[in-house]
C-alpha cells in the first residue's frame, strides 16, 4: 500500500535508475523500518502523476540521485517540485550526488535541498536523518553505526560498479557565477519577508486596537460599531475581528483597574470613572 512508504528515492536516466535501485535495496538492509519508493513501482496503465501524488502522501524523506546526465532533465525537476510542495516541515529532502558531482555544480532548484556525497561520510549523515524522521523509533546510533559499518561496503561496491557517467560533470561556477546565483536568491526571499513584516505589522495593530476597544467597552457606554468600521478598514478584516473579539471576550475576566491601565496607555485624553468605582 502507498500509504506504507516513507522514503521517496527519485531518479532520472539510465544511470540515475540503477543508482536508486541500488540504494532502495540498501535502505530497507540498514534501516528496517525504512520503506522506500520509487517511480519504478507504478503499474503499468496507471497514471503516473496520482501515483506520484498518492506515494508522497506518507513520506518523511526524499532522495534525489543526481548524475551528469540529469541535472536538468524535466522529470527530476517535477518530482523535486512535488517533493518541495508536498513534504510537511518536520521531511527532509536531500540530492545524493553520484559520479564526482560536487554541490557548486549543482544549479537551483536541485542546489536549494541538502546535499550529500555518495561516499562513507557523507552517506552515514544521510543515514542518520532518515534514522531520526521516519514515524517508527530510531534505531540507537551505537546500533545505527554497527549496521552502517556492516553495509556500507556493499553500497560501495554496486555504486562503483555503475556503468561511467555519459558525460562529465560540469564545471565549477566562477566565482561572478556564484555571486550572481546568491544575489537571485536574495531578490527571491525578500518579497517573503516584506510579507512577513507586513502580516506582523498588521496582527500588531489589531492586537492595539483591540485591546483599546476590550478596554473602552467596559468603562464607556458607546457602541462598538463606529471603531470596528475604522479598524476594518485599516486592517486585515480576518485578523481584525478574530482578535477583536477574543480580546473583547477576554476583557470580562480582567479587573477593572487592569483594563482601566491599558486604556490610559492606548487612548488619548481623560477616560470616564468606572461605573464600579
Amino acid at each position: 500500500m502507498a500509504d506504507a512508504y516513507n522514503v521517496f528515492i527519485s531518479w532520472s536516466g539510465e544511470r540515475s535508475r540503477l543508482a536508486a535501485e541500488v540504494l532502495k535495496e540498501w535502505l530497507s538492509n540498514v534501516l528496517q523500518n525504512a520503506r522506500p519508493w520509487m517511480s519504478t513501482e507504478i503499474e503499468k496503465g496507471s497514471r503516473s502523476f496520482e501515483e506520484i501524488a498518492r506515494a508522497l502522501e506518507g513520506m518523511k524523506v526524499g532522495i534525489l540521485c543526481l548524475t551528469p546526465e540529469n541535472l536538468t532533465l524535466e522529470w527530476l525537476h517535477y518530482e523535486a517540485g512535488a517533493l518541495s510542495k508536498t513534504l510537511d516541515a518536520k521531511t527532509r529532502v536531500c540530492t545524493y550526488l553520484l559520479a564526482d558531482l560536487d554541490s557548486t555544480t549543482v544549479k537551483p532548484p536541485l542546489s536549494w535541498f541538502q546535499w550529500t556525497k555518495a561516499n562513507k561520510a557523507d552517506t552515514r549523515k544521510l543515514i542518520g536523518t532518515i534514522n531520526k524522521h521516519l514515524d517508527a523509533g530510531p534505531l540507537p546510533e551505537s546500533k545505527l553505526d554497527t549496521t552502517f559499518e556492516k553495509w556500507w561496503p556493499d553500497l560501495e561496491h554496486k555504486l562503483k560498479a555503475l556503468p561511467p557517467p555519459s558525460m562529465a560533470p560540469p564545471p565549477r561556477p566562477s566565482t561572478d557565477e556564484m555571486v550572481a546565483e546568491l544575489l537571485e536568491l536574495t531578490r527571491g526571499i525578500v518579497p517573503a519577508i516584506r510579507e512577513v513584516a507586513e502580516d506582523t505589522n498588521r496582527n500588531r495593530n489589531a492586537r492595539f486596537f483591540a485591546d483599546a476597544v476590550a478596554a473602552a467597552r467596559r468603562t464607556t457606554p458607546f457602541e462598538l460599531s463606529p471603531i470596528e468600521q475604522i479598524v476594518s478598514n485599516s486592517l486585515s478584516a480576518r485578523a481584525t475581528k478574530t482578535t477583536l473579539n477574543q480580546r473583547i471576550a477576554d476583557a470580562d475576566n480582567e479587573p477593572d483597574t487592569t483594563i482601566r491601565a491599558k486604556v490610559a496607555k492606548s487612548l488619548p485624553g481623560k477616560l470616564p470613572r468606572s461605573s464600579k468605582g
